[in-house]
């Protein structure tokens, strides 16, 4: 009756770990374009390139510039791109408490804006 009790509560650790992520809003999803200027850049300016965050001064990663931020971009590729990796990394969430996490929006326009190349230009189409 133990080991029972035991394997199954391992099946049911095991399969909440593995149930709980962050896919993209679906209705998001559906957005022709999502504009680097007025959607992604205030998201990081507000949550990732403030002080003692992604600023260059205490992290690897520097979000400074829009140079900065493409280095963590795999463009049309959210999930080889480290930017986006980091905010859905279930372990690590960003940003960290009190302002922990991104929310499903937030994160699905960063999924939608590296799906469709990861366009920084100051004119959206």
């Amino acid at each position: 009756m133990k080991i029972n009790f035991l394997f199954l509560l391992t099946v049911v650790c095991v399969s909440m770990l593995f149930s709980c992520h962050h896919d993209p809003d679906p209705v998001l999803l559906a957005q022709d374009t999502v504009c680097f200027k007025t959607d992604i850049l205030p998201i990081i300016q507000n949550n990732c390139g403030k002080s003692g965050c992604h600023n260059g001064y205490s992290r690897d990663e520097n979000y400074n510039s829009v140079a900065d931020i493409l280095k963590d971009v795999k463009k049309n590729d959210p999930y080889g791109s480290k930017l986006y990796q980091n905010i859905t990394n279930e372990f690590a969430i960003m940003p960290p408490s009190p302002n922990a996490p991104l929310t499903k929006d937030q994160r699905t326009k960063i999924f939608v804006w590296i799906q469709k190349g990861a366009d920084t230009s100051s004119t959206c189409k």
